[in-house]
């Protein structure tokens, strides 16, 4: 068991992705150390023996000359425990130190030679080539140049277990920290797995990828907790709404089953077809936002004159406005063309018309507005509370000074749905030139040019 435990603790820690990375990362950049070390050893080491044999050649030629001219003086053929110079004649005695073997092959060599009591034997370069007269075979102990190779061999081992240490400190500290941060997404996915919707990761700050993850992690998830709630108000509302509408049905067909045999039979299945209708009404626009909100339309967006959908607009509801006791005005002025859905955009700016008179007294003035790309609707009504303003645009949401009104709270919710689609900016405010009882509401959608 005692066994068993670690190895399980090693394979969680192997799983982690960010300490893994962080290990790979280091083998590979410790491989790339290693060599990097094998090759500059290589090269330093070659260098150093190229200036050794450039030494041995120079050597070669000025004792070569001297011995042609004096002959093979024992000082010219002297040796040390750095160098020596051995010369053997046409006749094949060696002058100096050294037997025949040395003249097997000529050239430049390394060689191995040492005392017998000497437990380790030095390397000697050695120049072996032809002169007048002779053979001449000259060399020099590689013990200095061996010292430097050492010397650059225990610096390279020195700045690999340095780089190794480093890299490895700092790759298990920021990969550890990686980890940690990973660690939360993953915590905050599996609350929110679990139903928890106010899971957060909340990042201090957006530093790199992974705190820009969580911060979309964090806005998709309050913006799940936003449509959840939504959805249930939505749920509770048309509860709420549809109640009193399937009670008076209910009422009527209860009328219209007591009503058997006399004439208000008629008058009472009118207004139970009436009620019916009103129920149908709510579903049918439910329904319609939901196909705006799917995103099907898009595809077959058209260019759309602003101010013809207005004059559109101004021609088939101006008669309906004037019949209510208020009064329909056209404020445009450079309309532009945009890429959208012509009918949808009529409707948007219907169900505001429908929205201005269900909620504004007779004698109101309702204006139809259009700058380049903004279309929208201003009247001099009692307007809306700024809390209020982001909720009204949700389905089935209504004031409740509006409760006592028609309409099921839809046709907003259809409005902000229609300009999402067309990636517009809608926005409600006070109308600053409301003459009215109240501050007047100005919808304004500003469409992408």
């Amino acid at each position: 068991m005692s066994l068993i435990q670690p190895v399980d603790g090693m394979r969680r820690l192997w799983r982690m992705a960010a300490l893994r990375q962080a290990a790979i990362s280091t083998a590979v950049f410790l491989g790339v150390v290693a060599l990097a070390w094998a090759g500059s050893f290589w090269i330093v080491r070659e260098a150093l023996i190229d200036r050794v044999d450039q030494a041995l050649r120079l050597e070669h030629d000025t004792l070569s000359r001297i011995i042609g001219e004096s002959g093979p003086t024992r000082a010219l053929l002297s040796s040390s425990e750095e160098r020596f110079a051995t010369f053997r004649d046409e006749d094949g005695r060696i002058h100096g130190l050294g037997d025949a073997r040395l003249f097997r092959r000529q050239g430049l060599a390394t060689l191995m030679a040492g005392d017998e009591e000497e437990e380790y034997e030095d390397q000697w370069r050695v120049l072996i080539a032809p002169m007048p007269g002779g053979v001449l075979a000259i060399g020099t102990n590689l013990d200095d140049t061996s010292e430097i190779l050492e010397i650059l061999n225990g610096a390279f081992l020195l700045t690999w277990l340095a780089a190794m240490s480093a890299t490895l400190i700092s790759g298990g500290v920021l990969g550890f920290h990686a980890q940690r941060r990973i660690l939360r997404i993953n915590d905050a996915l599996a609350a929110i797995a679990k139903g928890d919707l106010s899971a957060r990761v909340a990042p201090r700050r957006d530093r790199d990828d992974l705190d820009h993850l969580a911060l979309r992690l964090d806005e998709t998830t309050a913006r799940l907790q936003t449509l959840m709630q939504q959805t249930r108000d939505l749920s509770a509302n048309i509860a709420h709404d549809l109640r009193t509408p399937i009670a008076r049905l209910r009422a009527r067909l209860e009328d219209a089953v007591a009503a058997r045999g006399s004439g208000d039979i008629d008058k009472a299945l009118e207004s139970a077809l009436g009620q019916a209708d009103e129920v149908a009404d709510i579903f049918n626009a439910i329904m319609r936002i939901a196909r705006v909100d799917s995103g099907e339309s898009r595809a077959a967006f058209t260019p759309v004159d602003l101010a013809a959908v207005i004059e559109q607009v101004s021609e088939t509801f101006g008669p309906v406005v004037e019949d209510s006791g208020r009064t329909l005005d056209v404020d445009v002025s450079g309309a532009s063309t945009v890429m959208g859905d012509q009918d949808l955009l009529v409707q948007l700016l219907a169900n505001l018309i429908q929205n201005a008179i269900r909620h504004t007294p007779p004698g109101s003035a309702i204006t139809l507005l259009g700058r380049r790309h903004m279309i929208g609707i201003a009247d001099d009504g009692p307007g809306i509370p700024p809390d209020d303003r982001q909720r009204v645009l949700e389905p089935m949401y209504r004031l409740e000074k509006s409760r006592q009104n028609e309409g099921a709270g839809l046709g907003l919710a259809l409005v902000r749905a229609i300009a999402d689609l067309h990636g517009a900016e809608l926005s409600l405010q006070d109308n600053p030139t409301a003459s009215g009882a109240g501050p007047g509401l100005r919808v304004e959608i500003d469409l992408p040019g």
